[in-house]
């Protein structure tokens, strides 16, 4: 089983260059908007084969698949069980990345001209 950076980890990893304000506003951002593992698991459980697990996760097109299929007749529910440490991770280093874009991003060198 593989090992999976803590959110700590992931928000040190994306925040390390921005300062203490942006720092502040990007962490606050993302643990409003981070998915939980526990609760993953538990829609895999309970609700796995209405795809309800794929909505929470944001992939809109796999939950209407699971939705219309019963989990993919049950095989993809069952395959999600033992991925959902990584779904989530991944989901959460993605979320992380785009709003340490949001903080990053700069003017380009032509629009940043004092002489303007």
């Amino acid at each position: 089983m593989a090992v999976y950076p803590t959110d700590d980890e992931i928000i040190q990893k994306y925040s390390k260059d921005l300062c203490f304000e942006d720092r502040k506003l990007f962490i606050a951002e993302f643990e409003l908007l981070k998915k939980s593992n526990i609760v993953y698991l538990v829609l895999i459980l309970f609700l796995g084969g209405l795809g309800i697990h794929k909505f929470y996760l944001e992939q809109t097109g796999l939950g209407v698949l699971y939705l219309l299929t019963g989990g993919v007749l049950g095989f993809g529910t069952l395959f999600d069980l033992f991925t959902f440490l990584s779904a989530t991770y991944h989901h959460n280093d993605a979320l992380a990345y785009k709003i340490s874009q949001k903080y990053t991003a700069t003017l380009p060198s032509s629009e940043y001209s004092p002489w303007v």
